[in-house]
């Protein structure tokens, strides 16, 4: 699956999940990849038409239009907290989709918090610089214990962390 959503690997309904909280599962098998660095983005005419050039000041915030997260994105609200914290008020659109987050970002609907790994790639928007640096979060790698020494998920194991470490770094 490729949702936004947790599933509860202890009962198998995913053999490995990316989490960017820990577990508290006993059965449950977690290795670090690193900390991903967050960062601010919106499109090229979110920028025109709202800010004067592609920062945010302190005191800005409450004037702007975010793009949320919903779903266990949300639920961490570890970047929506920051925000927050600085004065951001106006959240019109939310979802739990990626996808849809992006699109709407690209749309000029908002300022999204992305993944610098993510926003960096991202043609059709611009990186927001702001004064103090947005929150970091830790993301792990989990998969249920009786899965260790299947060969497949050996190999997507050493896969993702090999991606990770080569796209983000070892953080």
């Amino acid at each position: 699956m490729s949702e936004s959503r947790l599933a509860d690997l202890a009962r198998r309904e995913a053999d490995i999940g990316l989490r960017t909280t820990r577990t508290e599962s006993q059965v449950l098998i977690e290795r670090r990849l690193g900390v991903l660095r967050l960062g601010l983005y919106a499109s090229q005419s979110y920028v025109e038409r709202r800010l004067r050039s592609a920062r945010l000041r302190p005191g800005d915030f409450e004037r702007h239009d975010f793009i949320g997260h919903s779903g266990p994105a949300a639920r961490q609200k570890v970047g929506e907290d920051w925000l927050v914290a600085r004065g951001a008020k106006h959240f019109p659109f939310r979802s739990n989709s990626m996808l849809a987050i992006v699109e709407a970002t690209e749309r000029g609907q908002g300022i999204t918090m992305l993944a610098e790994v993510v926003g960096r790639e991202l043609d059709r928007v611009v990186r927001i610089e702001v004064d103090e640096p947005p929150p970091s979060v830790t993301v792990w790698l989990v998969y249920h214990r009786e899965l260790r020494q299947v060969p497949r998920i050996r190999a997507v194991v050493a896969a993702l962390e090999e991606l990770f470490h080569q796209r983000v770094g070892a953080g």
